[in-house]
């Protein structure tokens, strides 16, 4: 009887996201609720046609939101870690069930995580700009380490607004971008001019 009860909770939550995830007015949110659908879609018998689907739209919602260099449209670091994390969790349900991703996820997932290794400075934190969280090294780490595929290396990030400096051991991210439009504001970032520098294993200076 339990296990109905879940199931059935299930399908009834399924089916709440699939009607109400378009509405939703925080872009990366919608994301979210799109990769949760695909996910729940997985975790059942006979969801695959479904997560399919759900995976069709999440392209298409990542294609509006994401740059060709990777960030997101918020210029948040952080959103773009928060997302590539949940996708993370929906590859590992798609190799579960012996199946296989969507190339075009697989693709969307390398930029993100090109854009991310940009950002990172000499003790694999992220710079840390104004909205942004600078010390996740360890949810990088566990990206990294689960990563097999072909690695994205970026020599810029233009769209994102983002320049990145480097000479032996010593990196400087800055924020040479404009702000994002103003429907981002929730979790934007915008600091223009501001840069974090690090030396080896040391911070030296972060300008958020």
């Amino acid at each position: 009887v339990r296990y109905d009860r879940v199931m059935r909770s299930i399908s009834d939550q399924l089916s709440y996201l699939s009607r109400s995830w378009n509405s939703e007015p925080v872009a990366e949110e919608r994301a979210h609720a799109l990769i949760a659908l695909a996910t729940g879609h997985l975790c059942y018998r006979g969801g695959e046609l479904a997560a399919r689907r759900a995976s069709g739209w999440l392209v298409a919602e990542l294609g509006r939101q994401l740059h060709a260099d990777g960030g997101h449209v918020t210029r948040n670091p952080s959103v773009t870690l928060a997302l590539l994390l949940d996708l993370l969790v929906l590859k590992q349900c798609y190799a579960e069930r012996a199946l296989e991703m969507p190339a075009a996820i697989a693709d969307l997932m390398q930029r993100m995580l090109g854009f991310l290794r940009f950002l990172r400075l000499g003790d694999g934190s992220l710079a840390s700009f104004n909205g942004s969280h600078g010390n996740v090294r360890d949810a990088l780490a566990t990206i990294d380490s689960l990563d097999h595929g072909d690695r994205v290396t970026l020599a810029a990030a233009p769209q994102s607004g983002y320049s990145r400096l480097a000479c032996g051991d010593t990196v400087i991210v800055a924020d040479t971008g404009a702000a994002p439009a103003l429907r981002h504001s929730t979790r934007a970032t915008a600091s223009c001019l501001a840069f974090d520098m690090s030396a080896g294993g040391q911070i030296l200076f972060c300008g958020a």
